[in-house]
């Protein structure tokens, strides 16, 4: 139903929406089209990176730690802000002055006098507005105007989720809308360098004082340390605590030797004793006379075997031979025993000597011991002394890490602020784009019509649509008129072929609407309007062209007389002029009344405005079927609610 309402609404206010359309429209057409031959804007653009370093990165990260904030968005921002401080702009404006071509000559004629005039138009606008937002208006210098102008040149646009940033220069001049966007993003180029280099410098130096004071301060312990050292007698503890190990090393190796030694002199002299014990052949040390003695015996034994053998045991040479052998045994036991004395008195002396020297090396391993526990007792005096130099040196290591950090980051940042993309000269103007202004004007008029539409609607009480009737009287309304018809109005003679598709849903109404009427004369039908004369023929004409469409003829009579015929095959024609005699074959008459008189007063009950009623009665109402014509936008609903409650007959109603 909202539909149909609005629909039927933009029908009936469709000269006022053309008229708000059309003039928006052309307005902004108008417009486009002059700016675009008296105050062209031009566009360039430049691509800028502007990457952050380790430290930036890992710092924005660490503040926006369980936040959803994009720390990509807020490094950027913060470049934003950089761009358009006021020692940038001063530093572009500086050099735009230095390298901006000559501007050519003014225009001159209407152009002139429409750049002229739009000029003065800013001016005054801009002094309006801080004398009413401020109090005051201040001017500014020449200087300070090329600032601001130049600030408004310059639009800057982040890509999103990415370090790239655009920069663009808007102006009247093709040629030189590149030049203020390069200008601009060398200017912040070079003022980011020199930002980073400055704090990179700033901490270099920093730090490079920290670790001068940090060498001091080493020095300073190296020297208390080095006079505790002259007091105690250390030139280098390390040095000698290493030449005591390995001395210590070096005794306890010899030690061992001796003790080796001193066991294989022991067992030596155990034999000796032994050979002693039991002098016989078996075990016999060696030497040039026992070897001699050794091989007498063997001759001797072997000359005995021999005579044995030869002359059996009772030869008087066996004797003598018998009586050899054992004065040679006899002499090998004396050797033997010389040699046994002499093996055990050395080995005696080889062992006492032995054991000096044992005890000797033994001595020297205990004050190796006592010095090396000197050293522990004086390494503890100096272990302050250490352990500060060695802290003062891991910070001196820590500092010089983050000196050679900070000359990388200063490298990486003069390289991470660059220009990219340097702008071009335009070729076509950005603004005014004629074509999509007058898209958006269209828009916007169609928009602003439809609102004024509805403003209109909501102030006005007034029936505009088929919705509102059927809100004032209910079922006693048959339908809209339908447009094609209001053709007929003021038509004499002739005559216009209808549909009857465009009347069915009207025919159906009105045959209902008179069987609601009971006995009375259905084949008269009164028509009337409510102020519009016009309104009460077009009536007339719709409903003899409706019962047409049921396959019989009808008369109109009154000050529109005509016929409505119905020619088959769904169509009917309606013949205006002709006055149908009073005996011809019409079932149905439509008789055109003039419009009752009737005005709306209120009934007051005691000082408050109980409801609207008609104050006299519609007497042309009374007698015959009757169907009301309201003109749409005419008449109130209260007042069709008073019409239907006051009249004797009912009437129905049609909407014009």
């Amino acid at each position: 139903m909202a539909i149909i309402h609005y629909l039927q609404l933009t029908r009936y206010y469709w000269r006022l929406i053309a008229l708000i359309v059309g003039g928006v429209f052309g307005a902004t057409f108008v417009i486009s089209t002059a700016l675009l031959f008296v105050l062209p804007i031009y566009k360039a653009s430049s691509t800028v990176t502007v990457l952050p370093t380790e430290a930036e990165l890992a710092y924005t990260e660490e503040l926006l730690r369980g936040s959803s904030m994009d720390p990509t968005n807020i490094m950027i921002q913060t470049h934003l802000e950089y761009m358009l401080s006021r020692p940038v702009a001063e530093r572009a404006l500086e050099k735009l002055l230095a390298a901006a071509p000559e501007a050519p000559p003014p225009p001159t004629g209407w152009r002139a006098t429409l750049r002229q005039g739009f000029n003065t138009l800013r001016r005054n606008l801009r002094y309006v507005y801080n004398i009413v937002n401020s109090g005051k208006h201040v001017p500014l210098t020449a200087y300070e105007e090329m600032l601001e102008e130049l600030g408004e040149m310059i639009a800057l646009e982040l890509m999103e989720g990415s370090f790239i940033l655009e920069i663009s220069a808007f102006t009247a001049r093709p040629e030189l809308a590149p030049l203020v966007a390069n200008i601009l993003a060398e200017a912040y180029v070079d003022r980011a360098r020199e930002t980073v280099a400055a704090k990179a410098n700033v901490l270099a130096d920093y730090i490079g004082t920290e670790i001068e004071r940090r060498r001091q301060q080493v020095e300073e312990v190296r020297a208390r340390e080095r006079e505790i050292r002259q007091k105690l007698g250390i030139i280098d503890i390390a040095e000698e605590r290493q030449a005591l190990l390995a001395e210590r090393g070096v005794d306890r190796q010899a030690l061992a030797s001796d003790r080796a030694a001193l066991a294989a002199s022991e067992a030596e002299l155990n034999r000796a004793r032994a050979l002693l014990e039991t002098v016989d052949g078996r075990a016999l040390p060696t030497s040039a006379l026992m070897l001699s003695l050794q091989e007498q015996e063997a001759d001797l034994v072997r000359n005995l075997s021999e005579m044995l053998t030869d002359y059996g045991e009772n030869h008087p040479g066996l004797l003598n031979i018998r009586a050899e052998l054992e004065s040679l045994r006899s002499r090998m036991g004396a050797e033997t025993g010389r040699i046994a004395n002499q093996v055990e008195s050395e080995q005696s002396t080889r062992k006492e000597t032995i054991q000096a020297r044992i005890h000797q090396r033994e001595f020297r391993l205990a004050q190796i011991g006592l010095a090396l526990g000197s050293l522990v007792e004086k390494e503890r005096a100096l272990h302050a002394f250490l352990a500060e130099k060695e802290r003062l040196d891991s910070e001196i290591s820590e500092l010089e890490g983050r000196l050679i950090q900070i000359e990388l980051s200063k490298a990486s940042g003069l390289d991470a602020v660059r220009v990219i993309n340097p702008a071009v000269e335009p070729i076509y103007p950005w603004f005014p784009r004629v074509v999509l202004n007058s898209a958006i004007g269209l828009g916007a008029g169609i928009l602003l019509a439809i609102f004024a539409m509805i403003v209109l609607d909501t102030v006005s009480d007034t029936v505009k649509t088929t919705v509102d009737m059927r809100r004032a009287v209910g079922e006693r309304f048959l339908g809209r008129i339908p447009h094609r018809l209001a053709r007929l109005l003021g038509r004499e003679g002739g005559g216009l072929i209808v549909r009857q598709a465009d009347l069915a849903p009207l025919a159906t109404n009105a045959t209902a609407a008179l069987r609601m009427l009971g006995p009375s004369d259905m084949s008269r039908i009164r028509v009337a309007s409510l102020g519009d004369p016009a309104a009460a023929v077009l009536g007339a004409q719709t409903v003899a062209a409706a019962y047409a469409t049921h396959g019989e003829d009808v008369a109109v009579r009154g000050p529109w007389t005509g016929v409505a015929k119905s020619l088959g095959r769904g169509l009917v024609r309606l013949i205006g002029g002709v006055s149908p005699p009073d005996d011809g074959p019409f079932k149905r008459q439509v008789h055109v009344s003039p419009p009752p008189v009737a005005r709306l007063e209120p009934v007051v009950s005691g000082n408050v405005a109980v409801r609207a009623r008609y104050s006299q009665p519609l007497p042309d109402l009374a007698e015959e079927p009757a169907i009301l014509v309201v003109r749409a936008g005419t008449i109130t609903e209260e007042f069709l609610r008073a019409v239907v409650e006051r009249s004797l007959v009912r009437p129905f109603f049609l909407l014009a």
